[in-house]
């Protein structure tokens, strides 16, 4: 608790919400006589308000915060996925392009201020690969596991079992290409019952077909079981 024995004639003591106050007068011990410094407005507290900054300005009415006025062709930042322009604002949907992709989408202005916004052609998977534009499917989170642990071998400093000289397709390095090339690879039903338990796991193989091979392609890649590698 605040010690009210300090406040004197000529303290200038902080409100919670409207600026400082200066002491004018103390009554009886228990009141004081005050003018904030903002607008020239005098009044009388409790003495014991003052202290925790309880004091407010009968001359302010209104206290909300009126929101920044954003104009199409403002410049902004994501949280995540980098900078971007507003192209044009209708209500509360608006329209963005992101600045290093060029990639255009709509969002909701909430969203625009609080830079909660994606850039699905960003490269935010080891600095190559993006996400795209992709279908929600049955299986898409563990095709999403199986394509960044792919991406992390062949291009993550800090995993031990990477392989040194192996990369992925351009195609591939696109999450929404990766999805819709699985089904299209051999043994792709096994890899899909082996995501259920106590089935036989199947991995993403790259040489099997090619030996020797160091890249990551629809073109040679097959899913093996388990039992084989």
């Amino acid at each position: 608790m605040k010690n009210t024995n300090r406040l004197s004639v000529g303290s200038i003591v902080k409100t919670n919400r409207d600026g400082d106050v200066e002491v004018l007068e103390i009554i009886k011990g228990k009141k004081a006589r005050i003018r904030f410094l903002r607008t020239g407005v005098e009044k009388e507290v409790h003495v014991a308000n003052l202290v925790k900054g309880k004091a407010a300005d009968p001359s302010i009415t209104s206290r909300k915060v009126e929101p920044a006025v954003v104009y199409p062709g403002t410049h902004h930042s994501s949280n995540t996925h980098g900078d971007f322009i507003l192209l044009e604002k209708v209500g509360e949907k608006c329209t963005i392009q992101f600045i290093d992709t060029g990639y255009t989408m709509q969002c909701l202005y909430g969203n625009l201020i609080a830079g909660k916004v994606r850039d699905p052609y960003r490269k935010t998977n080891y600095s190559r690969g993006y996400m795209g534009e992709y279908k929600r499917l049955s299986y898409t989170k563990q095709a999403i596991q199986l394509w960044r642990n792919m991406l992390k071998r062949c291009y993550s400093e800090k995993d031990l079992k990477g392989y040194s000289g192996v990369s992925v397709d351009d195609r591939w390095l696109c999450f929404s290409n990766f999805q819709e090339d699985l089904p299209k690879l051999k043994n792709f039903n096994g890899w899909l019952e082996g995501q259920k338990p106590n089935r036989e796991k199947y991995n993403l193989d790259k040489d099997f077909l090619f030996p020797g091979n160091m890249v990551y392609s629809r073109d040679v890649c097959v899913f093996l079981p388990e039992s084989l590698k």
